[in-house]
């Protein structure tokens, strides 16, 4: 008879599947998620190169992952692999600059002063002003604000993020 508890690790991989890890045991939950960040990774390497998103990771509290190679390697070769991950830190300074350097989009919201110089020094702004500009609007934004850079934001936007009710209530839905 199997046990409840065992399942295929793969079987995470074909479906929504969260992870919250809550053990209170910080070196249990840090060698957890190493180890499962791990097996996503190989499954990514060994699913070869792909342009249609097979996996998006959300990995909150990021920065208690920061320091570990795994995270810094995954960023480096998500997109080649099909991979989205979205790194959720308490501070931006806690990142290795190569995740800045091979993030797509960076969304900025509200930070202190340390952080704010860090997020305006990696949103690929090369003109001193632009960056002081930057910074200024990350360290002053509202709550639901946000400055977000990508392709598609150059050299970045200001937004208001709605949240789901807000934009319920606006498209006129109850």
């Amino acid at each position: 008879m199997q046990s409840l508890a065992a399942f295929e690790f793969d079987e995470l991989l074909k479906k929504t599947t969260a992870l919250l890890l809550t053990a209170g045991i910080k070196d249990l939950m840090l060698a957890t998620s190493r180890f499962i960040l791990e097996k996503v990774y190989s499954a990514m390497l060994m699913g070869g190169v792909t342009k249609r998103l097979r996996v998006m990771a959300i990995i909150d509290e990021a920065h208690k992952l920061c320091g570990e190679g795994t995270v810094t390697a995954l960023i480096k070769e998500a997109r080649k692999y099909a991979m989205g991950v979205i790194l959720s830190p308490q501070e931006t300074r806690d990142f290795h600059p190569s995740v800045f350097a091979n993030t797509g989009t960076l969304v900025g919201l509200a930070r202190e002063e340390e952080d704010a110089n860090v997020m305006s020094r990696y949103m690929g702004l090369t003109d001193k002003t632009e960056r002081t500009q930057a910074k200024g609007l990350l360290l002053n934004q509202a709550n639901g604000h946000a400055l977000i850079r990508s392709q598609h934001f150059l050299p970045y936007a200001q937004v208001k993020i709605l949240s789901f009710e807000d934009k319920i209530r606006r498209n006129g839905k109850s």
